[in-house]
């Protein structure tokens, strides 16, 4: 198994365009000399610090060119601590810039080029994938085909990273002449270098050589690390057994290379050294070396292949285990992929193997008479038919088959986006709904605590009752956070036994009684006696009324408040023989809440149960509330929602009337589960 750790790569792809520098930004030529002299050797540390500083000229000056050098100074350093949530936070700085400003498109690239290998290396496949279509999109939409061509890079390295050689080759090729499109042909000895990478990785040694040759011939002498990489490709060419007697020397001359200080991390010297001593033979040497490697794959991959060497079979055996465990992982995130690209080479396979039997039929053909001819002609067509149209039919069921696939991985982006809007929301409103009593508590806490005299009884009795309001807001905020929470989990409890209609709504007003502004008419009407009982659970049901209350004390300032029970489809009072007979029926009891207040229009009837929505942002509360109603009744077996027929008693124009409906019998499912 000779497979050359990925981390060794680093050394041919992580000098993209910013490699081989230009002032493509025109910049202050003092600035770009430092920041040229800092990408020279590109993995050194101090670059962090040097891109920070620079970023403090370019904020003093205000010039985003310079601070769009300063971040991406910093990636390659960041790349190699595998630092990628700082990483992630400079992608994220550069965004921005690039937001602002479109002309910094060459250098926003080059990062997001960066980041792409970041993202692969920590096996996060699709979203790298992701960051390579998007990169695609910003080229195509600015017309820039440097951009393009840095794209095609990213594929390959994500390609060879799967080690998919043939598909990083193709992405490679088809970067080749946007190079030259672009204007950026210094680009071209990077590209030859990684596709004769590829191409050794495929065994077509004679194809890599002459890529080498032109690598040799491009070799820039005043790039110190221009003349390592030729000497990598010579160390893959011997490693891979092919022409010892011409590229034996080249891990020698690799290993006493001092350009490559600075240019490749600590991880990758190990790498190159414990090679070294495997094509020396000498594996207890090259073992030490191994595990000095961090990541670990690469280590188990390397010291596998070596214990290979020595013998040591079924260790070697259990780390490919532990490989190909560790491969499936990956695989299985990148499914989606691998499909689409499989069924793009099975294609390509079917269509030379009908190319192929349709020659063999001609030839065929022209050795029979005329008669034989027009016999196997029509043979052949109506075969060609039938094939045809079952792969017409199994071309339409794959087309649905990925349509789906397409559609729920959308479906899951959106969810995944909408997820993180609420959180926003969510982390919003409660700063804001937190706050707000907390002040008020705080500050009236403070007056009473002044001394006496300073206030006079009335005033002091006042600021208590605010105090003590404020405190049950605050408290109701934590119960509707609690509730969701519960809700969410799966553990909130519910607790079925024999309860009264009447008894659940009078106790609900009692509950708010004290809240209730002066100016307003709170009563209670029933159509139903006082001992009708129904199968549910009252504190549920009355946590509910409560909301209903709440939510009618802060939008109605004149009028009335009325709760009402009664059958659903019947009128008027209700004989004891007819609710027997309905609780055997399946019948259903319901609340209502009806006020006078601003009310709600008919076409935000749903949308108010959603999680924080409230029709008036400058009121009091989560938006949880009418929420939680709805889970609740539910999980009762009921519904909460709003009557958009409900019209207000004269003289009001305005209102609301919310229904709670309950079946008579909890369901016996629900209950069994309950129960369980």
């Amino acid at each position: 198994m000779k497979r050359i750790p990925v981390l060794i790569l680093l050394l041919f792809i992580s000098f993209s365009a910013s490699a081989q520098i230009q002032n493509r930004l025109n910049v202050d030529e003092k600035i770009f000399k430092i920041y040229s002299e800092g990408r020279l050797q590109p993995y050194d540390e101090s670059n962090v610090a040097l891109g920070d500083s620079l970023f403090a000229v370019g904020v003093a000056r205000n010039d985003y060119k310079i601070k769009a050098l300063a971040l991406n100074l910093k990636l390659s350093p960041l790349l190699a601590q595998n630092d990628l949530l700082t990483l992630q936070e400079v992608i994220e700085e550069m965004k921005s810039i690039r937001s602002d400003h479109p002309d910094i498109n060459d250098i926003y690239i080059a990062a997001m080029y960066t980041y792409c290998q970041a993202l692969t290396l920590s096996n996060q496949i699709s979203t790298a994938l992701l960051n390579a279509r998007e990169m695609s999109r910003v080229a195509r939409e600015s017309g820039d085909s440097f951009g393009m061509m840095m794209s095609y890079r990213t594929l390959g390295f994500i390609y060879d990273y799967r080690g998919n050689n043939q598909m990083a080759y193709n992405s490679y090729l088809a970067a080749l002449p946007l190079c030259k499109e672009a204007g950026a042909d210094q680009e071209l000895f990077s590209i030859h270098v990684l596709i004769a990478e590829q191409l050794i990785s495929m065994k077509r040694f004679e194809e890599a050589e002459m890529y080498l040759a032109m690598v040799q011939e491009e070799c820039n002498p005043n790039i110190p690390w221009a003349s390592s990489q030729t000497q990598v490709l010579r160390f893959l060419l011997y490693y891979e057994g092919y022409k010892p007697e011409i590229y034996g020397d080249s891990i020698n001359i690799l290993m006493n290379d001092n350009n490559l200080e600075g240019i490749i991390d600590e991880e990758t010297q190990y790498t190159l050294s414990a090679l070294f001593y495997r094509s020396q033979k000498r594996y207890n040497e090259a073992l030490q070396i191994v595990d000095n490697i961090t990541n670990d794959i690469k280590r188990k991959l390397l010291k596998a292949d070596i214990l290979e060497d020595i013998g040591d079979y079924k260790e070697a055996l259990s780390l490919y285990h532990s490989l190909i465990y560790a491969k499936d992982s990956i695989n299985n995130v990148i499914q989606s992929e691998d499909i689409a690209m499989m069924d793009a080479e099975l294609n390509l396979s079917s269509m030379k193997m009908k190319a192929e039997i349709a020659e063999s039929q001609r030839n065929n053909i022209i050795a029979y008479s005329l008669i034989i001819l027009l016999a196997f002609l029509i043979l052949f067509l109506v075969v060609m038919y039938r094939r045809r149209k079952k792969q017409s039919k199994e071309l339409e069921e794959h087309n649905i088959q990925l349509q789906k696939a397409q559609q729920e991985t959308q479906d899951a982006l959106e969810k995944a986006t909408e997820a993180s809007k609420a959180k926003q929301r969510f982390v919003q409103n409660m700063s804001h709904e937190v706050r707000t009593p907390l002040n008020a508590i705080v500050g009236f806490s403070q007056l009473l605590s002044m001394p006496d005299g300073f206030l006079t009884q009335g005033e002091r009795d006042q600021y208590r009752g605010y105090v003590m309001n404020n405190s049950d807001i605050l408290t109701m905020l934590v119960d509707d956070i609690l509730n969701t929470s519960d809700l969410d989990s799966g553990n909130y409890q519910i607790f079925v036994s024999a309860s009264r209609c009447n008894e659940i709504a009078s106790s609900a007003m009692t509950c708010v009684q004290f809240r209730l502004p002066d100016n307003l008419k709170f009563y209670m009407t029933t159509d139903l006696p006082d001992d009708f009982s129904i199968e549910t659970d009252p504190r549920r049901v009355q946590q509910i009324l409560i909301n209903y209350f709440t939510n009618a004390f802060k939008h109605t300032k004149v009028g009335e408040i009325h709760i009402h029970c009664g059958i659903m489809g019947l009128e008027g009072k209700v004989s004891p023989e007819k609710l027997e007979a309905l609780a055997s029926e399946g019948g259903m009891v319901y609340f209502s809440v009806a006020d006078t207040g601003t009310g709600v229009p008919a076409d935000q009837a749903e949308s108010i149960f959603e999680r924080f929505s409230k029709l008036d942002p400058f009121v009091q509360g989560t938006g949880l509330g009418l929420n939680i109603c709805r889970e609740i009744a539910t999980k009762l077996g009921g519904r909460s929602y709003l009557d958009t027929d409900y019209v207000p008693p004269k003289p009001y124009e305005t209102g609301a009337c919310f229904f709670l409906t309950l079946p008579i019998k909890y369901p016996k499912k629900e209950q069994a589960s309950n129960e369980q």
